[in-house]
């Protein structure tokens, strides 16, 4: 294992943003590979009871205070970049997505038909 030092904030903040540009760009890489890149990104999450909470507490947020439909959150956060997302949810894309992808991995393990119907519906166009 490599400890790097860092010189300066400027160096950290460089550090930050070079991994930020590194996700954003494999989270949209495999997104725009539909359902394989989808279930690839569902694959790598590992569902911790902190995640769990933090699903909990995203569906309650969205759903029950902002009144948003939280079915077509979870399909927009797939199917939308981050300012379409945005301007149509007035919501934080990067935070859906990882609720969205958190939530289907707990569906694939909890009721794997039930994961199956909501990627129909996510490639088949939503709930509209």
């Amino acid at each position: 294992m490599k400890i790097v030092k860092l010189n300066d904030s400027d160096d950290l903040q460089k550090r930050i943003e070079a991994c930020y540009k590194m996700e954003h760009a494999l989270l949209c890489d495999k997104l725009k590979l539909g359902i394989n890149g989808l279930e690839w990104l569902v694959l790598q999450t590992n569902v911790t009871d902190e995640k769990k909470k933090s699903l909990d507490q995203y569906v309650n947020l969205a759903g029950s205070t902002l009144k948003k439909n939280i079915t077509q959150l979870f399909i927009d956060a797939v199917n939308m970049d981050s300012d379409t997302f945005y301007e149509t949810h007035e919501l934080n894309w990067w935070i859906a997505i990882d609720e969205t992808i958190t939530f289907l991995s707990i569906l694939k393990q909890q009721d794997y038909n039930g994961y199956l119907y909501f990627l129909n519906k996510i490639y088949s166009g939503g709930c509209e």
